[in-house]
């Protein structure tokens, strides 16, 4: 939590953060323009990403961010080897997770993909609670569907 691995801990999430949210949103939310401070120009953009940065690196200790990392780094799943139903949920304007690598994942684990729109890009799950509830509930509803079928067919 000291020295150069809390600043590594807050510089990566700072950069991870950029790929949270959409174009737009930044757009939006940091649209006025550079100012100079103690003689270097920052962007207004430069503080949230600096606040976002500090606020992970106080909660995490830097080894566990690395271990935890490299733990998604290296994870594999054979997609056609899943033997649940999948229902996956992708947001258009995602850049973390773009669409296109959702409805590759759902091709190759015969899923239902569904799509929402958002300014939040990858944190519509966290944003979004209407659209995300929705899409929930619709899931949810069929799955309940499917079982009172199975139930009746058996008897």
């Amino acid at each position: 939590r000291c020295g150069i691995e809390a600043e590594a801990v807050a510089l990566a999430r700072a950069l991870a953060v950029t790929t949270y949210r959409s174009e737009a949103e930044f757009a939006r939310r940091f649209a006025a323009p550079a100012q100079q401070v103690d003689g270097c120009w920052r962007l207004p953009v430069q503080d949230y990403l600096d606040a976002q940065g500090r606020r992970f690196a106080q909660r995490f200790a830097s080894e566990r961010y690395r271990l935890r990392s490299e733990s998604l780094d290296l994870h594999r799943i054979e997609p056609s080897a899943l033997r649940v139903p999948l229902h996956l949920l992708a947001v258009r304007e995602d850049r973390l997770v773009p669409l296109a690598d959702s409805a590759e994942l759902a091709r190759a684990a015969r899923a239902e993909l569904s799509e929402i729109g958002s300014d939040y890009g990858h944190d519509a799950f966290l944003k979004e609670a209407a659209q995300v509830s929705r899409w929930l509930q619709r899931v949810l509803a069929g799955q309940r569907e499917g079982r009172m079928r199975r139930v009746t067919r058996a008897a």
